[in-house]
């Protein structure tokens, strides 16, 4: 009888502990850190959009939002519906004029994926995941199209530079810069591995299809080639709409482009 008692026991214990975790709905619990001082009395959290991507294509092309909405005055939102357990999410916060966001990258290494920008589901926790936000970085994010070279600089002409068209700034800390000479196109292609407010730092990866045919700018004795490997950088130029930027590029030109 004792026997029977305690395997009654067990397994109303065991049932009442799955109980338990069946009621665990997979969720996103987010709490956004305060606004930054300097600029807390122009935004509240109200002013937050805020957006979840399964996937880090969605994230970047900014299609097929699981969520979508504004914060509320605490900053703080718990997300169920469309979340499941186990999968990182990509969430974008910013305001409308993307002077505030969520959008940064770790400075410990570079790393394109090393994104603070994904979250695991946390319906395990008793405590929300603390997001921070940045200011001035999401103004970077899109297409940029060409306006000038820097005129001042001394390392080209203008019949052996290339045609710039666009530079695009991803979301993903990809930049990549559409250029063409003698009808050969080439792809320049970057990392991010730094946001600062009003800057990035780039790393260079490669040229395609190959660095065979770019128009590099010479050295002062004419054999070899100038490259800019210490401090490739985007600049936001200062005007009020925040619409010109300047690439300080690994061909060691000075660029402007706009939107």
């Amino acid at each position: 009888m004792k026997n029977f008692i305690y395997v009654l026991l067990l397994n109303i214990l065991l049932v009442n502990c799955g109980s338990d975790d069946a009621e665990l709905t997979p969720r996103l619990w987010l709490q956004v850190q305060e606004i930054p001082a300097d600029v807390s009395d122009s935004y509240s959290f109200e002013d937050l959009n805020i957006k979840v991507y399964k996937s880090k294509d969605d994230y970047n092309q900014e299609t097929n939002a699981v969520y979508s909405g504004k914060l509320d005055a605490s900053g703080e939102l718990e997300i169920t519906n469309g979340i499941e357990k186990g999968i990182a999410y990509y969430v974008d916060i910013y305001s409308d004029d993307n002077v505030l966001s969520n959008w940064e990258v770790s400075l410990a290494s570079f790393d394109p994926n090393d994104a603070l920008t994904t979250y695991t589901s946390n319906e395990n926790s008793g405590l929300a995941i603390n997001i921070l936000l940045t200011k001035g970085s999401r103004h970077f994010v899109g297409t940029w199209n060409f306006s000038d070279y820097n005129s001042s600089h001394f390392g080209h002409e203008t019949h052996d530079r290339t045609v710039r068209t666009t530079l695009t700034i991803n979301k993903d800390f990809s930049v990549v810069s559409k250029e063409t000479y003698n009808d050969k196109t080439f792809t320049v292609n970057y990392g991010i591995n730094g946001v600062f407010d009003g800057q990035l730092s780039l790393n260079y990866i490669h040229t395609l299809p190959s660095e065979s045919g770019y128009p590099y700018a010479l050295g002062a004795d004419s054999q070899s080639i100038l490259v800019n490997t210490e401090a490739i950088y985007i600049n936001m130029q200062a005007d009020s709409a925040n619409k010109l930027i300047e690439f300080y590029d690994y061909a060691d030109e000075y660029v402007f482009y706009s939107k």
